[in-house]
Formats: C-alpha cells, structure tokens, sequence
C-alpha cells in the first residue's frame, strides 16, 4: 500500500531525528552538512509556522488522506526522541574542554534539532513537553528554553491546550516563562474566539485569582487592541473595567482603525449605562480620537464620527477634546463641523475651552478664524472667549500681551489689556512702576 504524504512526512522527520543520534557520538563536517540539507529539503516542503512570528499558524490534519485514525503513538514517540536528542545536543555544547570547532558544530546540531520543533503536530509537542519536564536539567537555562518554546509553539497550535497546561503549572514553568507565553496564547485563542477565550480567562481567574496579576491583564489588553478591538472588548469583559478597556483601546491611534473598528469600540462605551460613569467614558474616548488626529484626517474621520449620529453632549466632548494647533488647516474644518451639527454657542463651557487652548498655543489662528465666522453672535463669543484666555493665564504669563496684540484694534484689544493691566501687581515700588508704564503705553490711564 502506498504511504500517504502525512506518513511520508513523519517517516522522513522521524528517521531525521533519530538519524541525528550518530552525530551527536561524533561529530563531523559531513553529517553536519547532510543534517543542513535533509533539513532544509523539508522546510522547502513545509508550511510551516514559528510562534515568535506573531502569526497563528495553519491548522495541521493528524488523519491521512485514506481517513485513517490519528497516529498519535507515532507523533508522541517522535516528540519524545526529539526532546531526548535537544537535551543531549545542549548537554554537548556545553561540555568543558571541548574544542572552537567542536563546540560551534555541537551548537548549530542543537539550533537544527531546535528548530525541527515547529514540524511537531500538537500530540507531539506535548510529548516532547512531558519529556523535557522529566528528563531535563530544570536549573540549566537550555532546559528551560526548551520548555519556554515548546509552549509558545503549543500556543500557536491549540492554545486552549497551552493555557490548561499552563494555568495547572509544572516543571519549568517559570514566572518568566508564563510571563511571555500566557499572553501569546490568549492572543491567539481570542482572535479565533474570543467568546470561548472569555469563558476561560473568567474560570481561570475564578480558581486561581493570582494566576495574571491586574497590570498583565491590562498588558495583555493593550497588545489585543493593536490587532483586534472587537475581540479585546469581548475576552476581558469581566476582568477589566469599562474605563480600562477604553484606555486599553485608546493606546492606538485611532486613525489607524477601519470605520468598523470605530464604531465597535463607540457602540461599547455608549453601551455602558449612565450611572457606571458613561459621560467620563465618553470624554476619555473622544479624548483619545481627537488627540491622534493630524492635519489631513478630517475628511476621514469627521464621515467615521457622523455615521454614528452624535447627540448634543457627544459634540461637546469632540469639541473640548479638539488640539487645534495639531490640527493646522483642519481647526477650522472642525470647528465649523460641529457648528453645523449643534451650534457652537449652544455648549459654551467645551468653546471656551477649544478657544483658550488655541489663543495660547497660536493666538494669531485663533483670532483669524473668529473674526472669519460668518454667525456674529459666534464670532463675538469666540472672540470674547480668546479676550477671557488672558484672566485664565494670568498676566505674568508672556503671551498674554501676545493674545491681546492678536485681536483686532479697538475696544476689544484695549479690554484686553486693561484685564493685563488690572492682573498686574502692585505690591512693590518696582511693580507699580512697571504698572504705570503699561497703562501709559497702551493708554489705560
């Protein structure tokens, strides 16, 4: 009967790493060689999937083409040889008294042998798991390598498997260890079903609430929200705050979401009843969008915003959360944006705050844009809001003078003025001579 391809990849790999064993006895630059090129004949031919590469990897068929019944006794023993021949590779290369060459050819058998692990099924890296735990020196770095990498590549392939093993503890698993690789496994897991992940992390938590620390979870949280915001939200929904999540997700850009993204993450907050702190929420996320926003985007982002229909107060947190002076040309374009949707002389708190942040950061923009607004009575708040910008600062601060230079000439920049004027102390001879001279030199007097 002829072999089917699985067997005949099993075979090759099997006979590969026992084939190894007259090696690791004597070394040579031909079974060295020959070792390379079987080796790398079978990566060619190989799909193969390295955890470290931050992919999830292909699911891999233990059954044949015929049907036939898992081969789990031939991957176990296949993964166990492996294990025995890593841990004997290690044990050489780093034997006392051997020679450059010697030590070299024993290190890179090892690094072949180490990277053969990728081509284990799941049954096989979890023999090879065992067989490390019970044969291997636990206090030599190597060692515990192996066991480190073993996971991650579990991780990569049945990550449920991974965490049980990993949540139930064993030989070699460090802090360290589960540091790196709990995470990788649940990434992976949550981007296929972040439902199931869930159900797990939450009985996880439950019998052994010390098993990830709150600051791990909340890294975990962040790494998820690069990739996938949906499928964060839904894996740490019980295990972090609302306000957690929410900054978990704002720690990327907004602008590099897709318009789904967006409204997933907007459709949670919104989701959060009032009385578990839904305004703040909403300010801390607005917060987020407006602060990645640059010149360029507004196009973009104003048409994501608009698709989810913002009320009065929603407005009102996009406009105090506004940086014009980030923001260039698009201010304006935001400005007037919000303006149509709900004036901006209706939310008069959020334009006071945009209008002092731009008069201190760039008077001049801020003065011009007023001055152009073609609503009067909007172009007299934003006005007097860049005038009341001097009170909040204070005259010591130097751009006060700036701010009253940038309005127009008239009342207005004498009023301005004179609140420099009336802020400025008089408590020493000094000061209330300095006093004097700007009230003659701005007519004040």
């Amino acid at each position: 009967m002829r072999a089917t391809p699985a067997t005949q990849r099993s075979v090759l790999l099997t006979l590969g790493i026992l084939g190894l064993g007259l090696l690791l006895n004597g070394p040579g630059r031909a079974g060295l060689a020959k070792l390379r090129s079987e080796r790398a004949a079978v990566l060619a031919k190989e799909d193969r999937f390295t955890a470290l590469a931050g992919e999830a990897p292909p699911e891999r068929s233990h059954r044949s083409n015929t049907g036939a019944r898992p081969r789990r006794t031939e991957s176990n023993a296949t993964g166990r040889q492996l294990a025995r021949d890593l841990l004997a590779a290690s044990r050489e290369s780093g034997q006392a008294g051997l020679s450059p060459e010697a030590g070299r050819e024993a290190r890179e058998r090892a690094l072949i042998l180490q990277d053969t692990m990728a081509d284990l099924d799941v049954d096989g890296l979890r023999a090879f798991l065992a067989e490390v735990q019970r044969s291997g020196d636990l206090s030599n770095e190597k060692t515990l390598t192996l066991i480190s990498e073993a996971l991650q590549q579990l991780s990569g392939k049945n990550p449920e498997l991974a965490l049980d093993l990993m949540l139930r503890g064993g030989p070699g698993m460090t802090r360290q260890i589960l540091a790196s690789t709990v995470p990788l496994a649940i990434r992976y897991w949550a981007q296929r079903s972040p439902e199931k992940t869930a159900t797990w992390l939450d009985a996880a938590m439950a019998a052994n609430p010390d098993f990830l620390s709150k600051a791990r979870l909340t890294e975990m949280a962040r790494n998820l929200a690069d990739q996938d915001p949906a499928a964060m939200l839904t894996t740490f929904a019980n295990q972090l705050s609302p306000a957690e999540k929410v900054d978990a997700v704002a720690r990327r850009v907004y602008s590099q979401y897709s318009p789904e993204d967006f409204k997933t993450v907007h459709d949670y907050v919104f989701s959060v009843p009032e009385t578990a702190g839904r305004d703040k929420l909403v300010g801390s996320f607005y917060n987020s969008v407006m602060s990645g926003m640059t010149t360029g985007q507004f196009d973009e982002m104003s048409a994501w915003i608009g698709q989810t229909q913002p009320g009065k107060q929603e407005l009102g947190a996009i406009l105090q959360a506004l940086s014009p002076p980030s923001l260039g040309q698009d201010a304006g374009k935001w400005l007037a944006w919000i303006d149509q949707q709900t004036p901006l002389r209706e939310m008069p708190e959020s334009f006071k705050a945009v209008m002092s942040h731009w008069a201190y950061n760039t008077p001049h923009e801020a003065v011009e844009w007023a001055l152009q607004n073609p609503d009067p009575a909007t172009r007299d708040q934003a006005l007097a809001n860049i005038s009341d910008t001097i009170t909040t600062y204070g005259a010591a601060d130097e751009r006060a003078g700036k701010i009253a230079l940038a309005l127009p000439e008239g009342e207005l920049r004498t009023a301005a003025f004179r609140k420099i004027y009336d802020l400025m102390p008089g408590d020493t001879a000094e000061a209330v001579e300095a006093k004097a001279a700007f009230g003659e030199e701005h007519r004040l007097r």
